[in-house]
């Protein structure tokens, strides 16, 4: 009788190698270098320090040097691949950190840190080089660090610019367009006054485009028989108009109006959001109001 055949020695060869590569490729381990995989550093109460470079986390963590990378098979031998960030989030940073570089170490960049030109970034360990993209609306910018190696940091563009193929551009944009804006009505008795908040969301002055203001404003008295409401200055109206610098307009109305008008420029910034005051200064005159306030571009840089 045949002796049965046990399982091919070169099949078992090929079942290890696959095994291996397909651990290689999760990042468990790492048969092409000999980097050492360091737990995740997580951003917690007693962390407060929040690293913007692999350069910065490494030497905060005791290494020399560090550079950006996606995996531990991106590392060299005798370096540690470092991720940080917040549990439960994509890593802020994911590192390569070793001991001090070899002499001789070259690091070249074609645009340097420039949001605005598309450049290409190369080093002694990569010779393929970086190339910057747009990462989540950021611009991921590759550039040569102090221990000349490729390093990308995150980047927003400025107001009136989106990233497209690693560059901030232009939106496009004309003269008069509206970006944004808010109203408001009510009815406010004499000393009374009422302030308004206005935000102008993903806005920030700066980039090509100058922000104007438009302003609207229509007020009358809640009894118009009445005669002492028409007294002369200084009993008046009053409405301000606030941007992130401070006063940017101011009116005194003695008589009811209906009117618009427009101020170029005017500055905003996210933490100072435009404001809205209106101010009964009337003598015993209640009075019924409404208001808008637009912003729109009123320049576009060259």
């Amino acid at each position: 009788m045949a002796k049965k055949q046990g399982f091919p020695i070169w099949a078992w060869i090929v079942i290890v190698l696959l095994l291996l590569i397909l651990l290689n490729q999760q990042g468990v381990i790492n048969i092409f270098g000999n980097g050492e995989e360091r737990p995740d550093f997580i951003i917690s109460e007693d962390e407060v320090s929040i690293y913007g470079s692999c350069t910065e986390l490494c030497i905060a963590k005791t290494y020399d040097f560090g550079y950006s990378a996606n995996s531990i098979t991106d590392c060299k031998a005798g370096e540690s691949f470092l991720t940080y960030g917040y549990e439960g989030q994509p890593p802020l940073l994911s590192c390569c950190c070793g001991s001090t570089l070899p002499d001789g170490y070259t690091c070249s960049d074609s645009d340097g840190f420039d949001i605005y030109t598309w450049g290409h970034c190369e080093d002694s360990y990569h010779s393929m080089g970086f190339m910057d993209v747009c990462n989540g609306g950021l611009v991921q910018e590759y550039f040569c660090n102090e221990d000349n190696i490729c390093e990308w940091r995150a980047q927003a563009c400025p107001t009136g610019y989106v990233c497209v193929e690693g560059v901030c551009v232009t939106e496009g944009y004309s003269v008069g367009d509206v970006v944004g804006g808010s109203s408001g009505s009510g009815s406010i008795l004499w000393g009374e006054a009422e302030m308004s908040t206005i935000t102008l969301e993903g806005w920030d002055t700066g980039g090509p485009y100058i922000l104007g203001a438009r302003i609207h404003r229509d007020w009358w008295y809640v009894d118009p028989q009445k005669p002492d409401c028409y007294g002369p200055f200084p009993e008046v109206m009053e409405f301000t108009f606030y941007d992130s610098n401070g006063i940017a307009w101011q009116v005194y109305d003695s008589v009811p109006i209906s009117i618009t008008d427009e101020v170029c420029p005017v500055v905003y910034h996210p933490d100072a959001p435009w404001k809205f005051e209106v101010r009964n200064s009337k003598v015993n005159c209640p009075i019924e109001y409404t208001w808008s306030v637009e912003a729109y571009i009123c320049e576009v840089l060259d």
